[in-house]
C-alpha cells in the first residue's frame, strides 16, 4: 500500500477517481483561461540587404533599447538574416513586455536600432520603402510673391531738379522730382492722400537731421545715387522706398510705421542701429541690408532674395511673415507667432526664441549656440537645421526627403511632447550626441543618431520609436543627407564589409520562474514552492543557415517546498529525439530514476527529454526531506544548485524557433517512477510519452486529450505555472492568493487584470 506524503491523510485517493480534495483558493477561474503570464511570440526579421546575399547581417533582439537604455538589458535571441534568408525565433515574453528592439548590424559593421509593439506575430523588416509621391512639406517658392523690379533705368523727362527750388517750397503731390547733384538739406512736403509724388535720387543726399517722409510719397534711388544720414528717417502712412541695384541708402535708423508702407531694395540698405519693418506694409529685399538691429512687424508677407546682415537682433513679433530664398546672418533671433519659409541660409549665435509659429525649412538654417523652439510647426523638406545646444519643445517636426536637424553638443525636449515624423521620402536624419526630456516620438523614415537618450523602464515610457524610424549610435549611421548647401551628413562608411564569426551565440537572459505544486491530480496548499526552479539563461549556437548546432541551457533548482522525493526534467516540444546527436551534463546525468539511451536522452521518448534531477533534496545538498529555501531561517537551506545541459546536432535541420522557450516543457515526476509515472506540467503543455494519463479527469484535475487540455483542474486551476521574471516565491503554507493580493484578480479575470500580480506581494509570507 502506498500512501501519499503531504497534506491529505486519507488513502482513498488512491482507490476513488471521485475524490476531491477543497479548492485552497476557494475560487474559480474562467473556463478556457491558460493561466499565462507569458506571450509567446513568433519573430521575423529581414535584413537590408546591399549586397544580393554575398554577405550576412547579425540580427539582435532585446527587450529594451540598446542604445537608449541607461540600465543593463535582456538579450533574447541573436542570428543572422541575409537575402532571402530572414531571421526567425519563437520568444516568450512577459506580458509587461510591450516592445521588441530589433538591431541590425550590416557587413560594415554599422547598427541600427527599430522597434516594435508585441503581437503574436512579428514581421521586422529593415528595408526603407521610398514613397515617389511628392511630401505634402513641399518647397514654398512657388508660392512667393512675385515683385517686378520697376524700369526706374531714367529719370522721367519733365522731373524737376530739387535744388532749384527755394528753400520754403514744398514738392506738390502727383509730380515728378529729382536729385541728380549733391543736396545737403531736407525737403519739404506735407503729404497727399489722392496722388503720389516721386522722387529720383541719382546724385548724392546727405540729410542733416532726424526726417520723416510723409504719406504719398515715393523716393527712388537709383543706380549710383546715394542717400546718407546719421540720423533717424522714417516713412509714414502710404510713403515709399525704392532701391534700384546700385542705389545705396545710409542711415542711423529706419523705420516704416504704418501698413500702407512700402520698402523694395534691389540695391544696398545701411542702418548703423535699427531697421523696423510696419505691420502690413510691403518689405522685398533683392540686394544686401546691413543693420544692428531689425524688427519685422508686418502681417503681410515680407520677402528677402538678397543679403541681411545684422549684428544684433532679428526680431519677428506675432503675425509677421518671412519668406526668404537668400542669406540671413543675425546674432539673435526673436519670433513669436509667425510664419518663416526658409528656402536660403538663415545663419544665427543664437535662436533665442522661436515659439507659436509655423516654421517651413528648405535649405539651412544654423545656431551656432543655442537654439529655443516650441509650441511649433516645423516642416522640412531637404531642409538642414544646426546648432550646438537645442530645445524643441511640444512640437510637430516633419523632416521630410533627406531633412536634417543636428545639435553638437544637446538636444532637448524638455517635458512636452514632441514629434518627430521622416515621412515617406528619402531617410532623414535627427542627430545628437546627447539628447534629453520625454514625450517623445519617432516615426516614418527617419533615422535618430545619439549616444546618450532617455530611457524607457517599466510604467514610464520617455519615448516611441516606431518603425520604420530607426536609431543608430551618433555619428554611427550610414544616412547620407544632401541639402542646398552641399552634403551636411557624410554617413559612416564602415568598415570593409565581412561576414560575422559561426556559429552565432544566441543568448536569451530573460529569467522564467516555474513553481509546481506536487499533489495532482488533488489540490495541496497551493503555496506553489513544492518545487521551484529558474532557467536564467539558454544560448543557441547558430549556422550561417541559421540552423541549430547546439543548444545550453543554464537553470537552478531554487526551492524544494516538499517532504517526498521529486525529480524534474524538461521535454524539448519541438526537438524529435532521433535529431539529437550527443547530450551534455555539467555533472553526473540523473540516476537511477531516468534510463538514457546511447547519447544521453531519456530512453523510449519520441521527443527529446533530458533529465536535471532524480531527487530535489540530494541535488540542493540535502540529507533528508526537510523543506529547502521555503522556511526563513531554517537549518536545511542551502544555496540554489546550478542546472546546466546542452543538446548537440551534428546535422543541424533545427532553427531557434524550435528552440523558444514557449516550447521547452519542463515538468516534475512526484511518484518516484521511471513510467506511467505522475508528471506535473505546466497549464496545456502535454505529457511525455512515459507519463500516466490514468488521472486525467479525475479527482481535481480535468485534463482531456481530445480537447487537447492537460493539468488544469475543474475550477480552471493549476498545479504548475511559468513567469517570465526573477520573481519571489511564498513561504512554506502560504497560499498564493495571500501572499500576493492581486492574485485572485488576476485569475477571475482571465488575465485580463492584474498581469502583474507577481510583482506586488507581502514582503512577510515571501523567501527572500
Amino acid at each position: 500500500m502506498i500512501f501519499f506524503a503531504g497534506c491529505i491523510d486519507s488513502e482513498r485517493d488512491l482507490y476513488d477517481p471521485t475524490y476531491q480534495t477543497e479548492n485552497p483558493l476557494e475560487i474559480s477561474a474562467p473556463d478556457g483561461f491558460d493561466w499565462t503570464t507569458t506571450n509567446s511570440v513568433k519573430l521575423s526579421v529581414e535584413a537590408d540587404d546591399e549586397y544580393d546575399g554575398t554577405y550576412f547581417y547579425t540580427i539582435e533582439v532585446f527587450d529594451n533599447n540598446p542604445i537608449a537604455s541607461n540600465d543593463s538589458i535582456a538579450s533574447l535571441a541573436k542570428g543572422t538574416a541575409t537575402k532571402g534568408q530572414p531571421f526567425v525565433v519563437s520568444l516568450l515574453l512577459s506580458k509587461q513586455t510591450a516592445s521588441l528592439y530589433i538591431q541590425q548590424t550590416d557587413p560594415k559593421g554599422r547598427s541600427v536600432v527599430k522597434s516594435y509593439d508585441v503581437q503574436e506575430t512579428m514581421n521586422c523588416d529593415f528595408k526603407t520603402s521610398v514613397s515617389s509621391t511628392v511630401s505634402a512639406a513641399t518647397r514654398a517658392a512657388a508660392t512667393r510673391t512675385t515683385v517686378a523690379m520697376p524700369d526706374y533705368t531714367t529719370i522721367p523727362s519733365g522731373a524737376i531738379e530739387v535744388s532749384s527750388l527755394s528753400a520754403w517750397s514744398a514738392l506738390e503731390g502727383n509730380k515728378v522730382y529729382k536729385m541728380t547733384g549733391t543736396y545737403n538739406r531736407t525737403i519739404n512736403f506735407w503729404g497727399n492722400y489722392n496722388t503720389i509724388t516721386k522722387l529720383f535720387v541719382q546724385g548724392t543726399w546727405t540729410i542733416p537731421s532726424d526726417f520723416t517722409f510723409q504719406n504719398g510719397i515715393e523716393v527712388i534711388v537709383m543706380n549710383g545715387g546715394k542717400i546718407i544720414s546719421t540720423r533717424d528717417i522714417a516713412f509714414v502712412n502710404s510713403s515709399y522706398l525704392t532701391i534700384m541695384p546700385g542705389g545705396s541708402v545710409s542711415f542711423r535708423n529706419l523705420e516704416f510705421t504704418n501698413s500702407g508702407n512700402e520698402l523694395k531694395n534691389w540695391g544696398t540698405v545701411t542702418t548703423t542701429q535699427d531697421l523696423k519693418i510696419s505691420n502690413g506694409g510691403l518689405f522685398y529685399s533683392k540686394g544686401t541690408i546691413v543693420a544692428e538691429d531689425a524688427s519685422f512687424n508686418s502681417s503681410s508677407l515680407m520677402q528677402n532674395e538678397g543679403t541681411i546682415s545684422l549684428s544684433g537682433l532679428f526680431y519677428m513679433p506675432y503675425n509677421a511673415s518671412l519668406m526668404t530664398t537668400g542669406e540671413i546672418t543675425a546674432y539673435y533671433l526673436q519670433a513669436n507667432g509667425v510664419s518663416l519659409t526658409n528656402n536660403g541660409k538663415m545663419i544665427f549665435n543664437s535662436i533665442y526664441e522661436l515659439g507659436n509659429s509655423t516654421v517651413t525649412n528648405n535649405c539651412f538654417i544654423e545656431s551656432k549656440l543655442d537654439v529655443y523652439i516650441y509650441n511649433t510647426s516645423l516642416n522640412f523638406n531637404k531642409g538642414y537645421l544646426k546648432g550646438k545646444d537645442i530645445v524643441i519643445k511640444n512640437c510637430m517636426v516633419k523632416l521630410y526627403n533627406g531633412s536634417m536637424i543636428e545639435a553638437t553638443r544637446t538636444l532637448d525636449n524638455e517635458s512636452g511632447s514632441t514629434y518627430y515624423d521622416g515621412g515617406t521620402g528619402n531617410r532623414s536624419l535627427l542627430k545628437s550626441p546627447n539628447m534629453y526630456g520625454y514625450g517623445l516620438y519617432y516615426y516614418g523614415n527617419l533615422t535618430v543618431e545619439v549616444n546618450k537618450h532617455p530611457s524607457n523602464i517599466l510604467w514610464f515610457t520617455a519615448y516611441y520609436l516606431q518603425s520604420p524610424a530607426q536609431m543608430a549610435r551618433y555619428g554611427k549611421s550610414n544616412v547620407i543627407i544632401e541639402v542646398c548647401t552641399g552634403t551636411a551628413n557624410e554617413g559612416d562608411p564602415g568598415t570593409d564589409p565581412e561576414n560575422p564569426t559561426f556559429p552565432i551565440e544566441s543568448v536569451n537572459n530573460t529569467t522564467y520562474t516555474y513553481m509546481f505544486e506536487d499533489l495532482w491530480p488533488l489540490y495541496g496548499d497551493y503555496d506553489m514552492n513544492d518545487v521551484v526552479i529558474r532557467v536564467k539563461k539558454t544560448t543557441l549556437y547558430l549556422n550561417s543557415s541559421n540552423k541549430v548546432e547546439k543548444f545550453k541551457l543554464e537553470a537552478e533548482l531554487v526551492a524544494v517546498g516538499a517532504s517526498k522525493n521529486i525529480a524534474a526534467a524538461v521535454q524539448f516540444d519541438n526537438v524529435p529525439a532521433s535529431s539529437v546527436s550527443a547530450v551534455e551534463y555539467t555533472t553526473a546525468k540523473p540516476t537511477p530514476l531516468f534510463i538514457y539511451n546511447s547519447i544521453g536522452l531519456e530512453e523510449g521518448q519520441e521527443k527529446a527529454v533530458v533529465p536535471l534531477f532524480a531527487d530535489a533534496h540530494k541535488h540542493m545538498g540535502g540529507v533528508d526531506r526537510a523543506f529547502v529555501n521555503t522556511v526563513k531561517g531554517s537549518s536545511s537551506n542551502k544555496s540554489n544548485s546550478p542546472i546546466t545541459i546542452s543538446l548537440l546536432f551534428s546535422t543541424p535541420t533545427l532553427t531557434a524557433e524550435d528552440f523558444g522557450n514557449d516550447k521547452l516543457n519542463f515538468f516534475i515526476i512526484t511518484d518516484g517512477l521511471s513510467s506511467r509515472r505522475k508528471e506535473v506540467h505546466v497549464v496545456n503543455y502535454p505529457p511525455t510519452d512515459k507519463a500516466s494519463t490514468a488521472y486525467f479527469g479525475n479527482n481535481n484535475d480535468d485534463s482531456s486529450i481530445s480537447a487537447g487540455r492537460y493539468y488544469i483542474s475543474k475550477n480552471n486551476l493549476a498545479w504548475a505555472t511559468c513567469v517570465a521574471s526573477n520573481m519571489f516565491y511564498p513561504l512554506e503554507y502560504a497560499n498564493m492568493k495571500s501572499v500576493f493580493p492581486n492574485f485572485v484578480g488576476w485569475l477571475s479575470s482571465g488575465g485580463a487584470a492584474y498581469s502583474d500580480w507577481y510583482t506586488n506581494y507581502d514582503s512577510e509570507l515571501i523567501f527572500q
